[in-house]
């Protein structure tokens, strides 16, 4: 909150120079911005996950199962109730057949830590090009800054769930209309 107020400050004071700024930017500094907080976020979270008991759980181990034992239907009564965490299931499974595939080298969670960072980074800048798109450069840059803190960098993401694993799909969909909102099918 204070880095938001300090930013609308600038902003307010420095109106013209600020969008000057931020328009004469490369187009590649949201890229390096990614990719730096990705390494953030993968050297803290590499060192520090949870692992919780709740419904992550069953979707951990059910994924673990899979990988181990193969599928032999044993997991209806569960994804009857929660048929949402399906695809988290088979997204799970998958990156633990590339740990297996790996010489299971490295801790299961870790493959779905630096999953989950690949996907909070991308998430960070398709808001960014949404927002450049719908308004100017400086409030992308803004509104990057603010998930950067708030969001990409939560204790969230320390645990294996939905919430921070498939955090870039809604803003896909989002991205994939605004390109194609024009365009007749």
């Amino acid at each position: 909150v204070i880095v938001l107020m300090i930013i609308s400050t600038v902003y307010i004071r420095c109106k013209n120079e600020a969008d000057a700024f931020a328009d004469d930017l490369p187009r590649h500094t949201i890229l390096f911005l990614s990719v730096t907080l990705f390494s953030v976020e993968a050297y803290v979270f590499y060192n520090s996950y949870f692992i919780t008991g709740w419904d992550s759980w069953e979707i951990v181990s059910t994924a673990l199962t899979i990988r181990s034992e193969g599928y032999d239907g044993m997991y209806g009564y569960y994804y009857c109730s929660y048929p949402n965490n399906l695809l988290l299931t088979w997204i799970y499974t998958s990156l633990f057949r590339l740990n297996t595939y790996a010489g299971d080298s490295i801790h299961y969670a870790y493959f779905v830590i630096l999953f989950q960072c690949i996907g909070a980074s991308f998430a960070g800048a398709l808001l960014f090009v949404i927002v450049k798109d719908l308004t100017k450069a400086i409030y992308g840059y803004a509104v990057w800054l603010v998930y950067a803190l708030h969001v990409a960098l939560s204790p969230w993401i320390f645990i294996l769930y939905s919430d921070a694993a498939i955090l870039c799909l809604p803003l896909l969909i989002l991205r994939i209309y605004q390109k194609t909102k024009d365009k007749r099918w």
